[in-house]
């Protein structure tokens, strides 16, 4: 698993010019780093399949057995972006694994799909943060929203001037 350095990734939102980027790199932040603790020094890139099978212990024995209730969508790069997230933002590559761990390409779609989620939600901050998290059927994570909320308070500085 690669460690990104974080001024690293705020250098590449800041080239992209997102509205909010220190709400993206905390996006980020959590996704890769959701128990850390500040001080946040680098994101983790990684990959995280998610497949529909789950292990069940039936008697004595463990069995496989094919789980409808998880997505059959993997998740890619610091930001935990899913194929199908950068499709609705205009992905059209073939080749995920490689192309959405590339960390520009994992901020790049974690950021389109924050703004989008901004206009869904008519500009409200709170919304569009459980959005990107929890996807269309947006929940009430308070606790998700508020680590957001202050990880951005510290990611500010990186990106005045």
């Amino acid at each position: 698993m690669e460690k990104i350095p974080l001024k690293k990734a705020a250098r590449i939102i800041k080239k992209l010019n997102f509205k909010y980027p220190d709400i993206i790199l905390a996006l980020c932040s959590k996704e890769s780093n959701s128990r850390d603790k500040p001080p946040y020094n680098s994101l983790k890139n990684a990959y995280n399949p998610h497949d529909r099978f789950k292990k069940v212990k039936v008697g004595n024995r463990i069995i496989t057995k094919r789980d409808y209730s998880r997505p059959a969508n993997s998740s890619y790069g610091v930001c935990q972006v899913q194929r199908n997230t950068a499709s609705t933002n205009g992905y059209d590559g073939k080749d995920p694994k490689k192309e959405l761990m590339d960390i520009e390409n994992n901020l790049r779609y974690a950021g389109l799909e924050f703004i989008r989620q901004l206009r869904r939600y008519n500009g409200n901050l709170r919304k569009a943060i459980s959005a990107y998290n929890a996807g269309r059927f947006i929940k009430s994570n308070k606790e998700y929203v508020d680590d957001v909320l202050i990880r951005a308070i510290h990611f500010k500085p990186l990106f005045s001037k």
